[in-house]
């Protein structure tokens, strides 16, 4: 069975394709992650100064259905 990507690892394979709104996202998640997982998309993008539909473009840009998903994934990465 193949192990789950980190987070930090998906984001690396967009590096090149990612804007400056989100690689400010990214910033705030990965400096913050244990806090980061308990934001809603709103709050997430007011902490980064961007729209709230830049957090959702994100989290289907990196493969995840939305927002939700991807703050699961960021959950599972906190508890290991």
């Amino acid at each position: 069975m193949e192990k789950q990507k980190s987070f930090e690892s998906l984001v690396e394979a967009f590096e090149g394709k990612l804007t400056d709104a989100d690689r400010e996202l990214i910033n705030i998640i990965l400096g913050e992650p244990s806090e980061a997982v308990y934001l809603s998309s709103a709050e997430l993008a007011s902490k980064a100064a961007v729209h709230a539909s830049t957090v959702v473009r994100l989290a289907r840009k990196l493969g995840f259905d939305g927002f939700p998903d991807m703050r699961r994934k960021l959950r599972q990465d906190v508890e290991v």
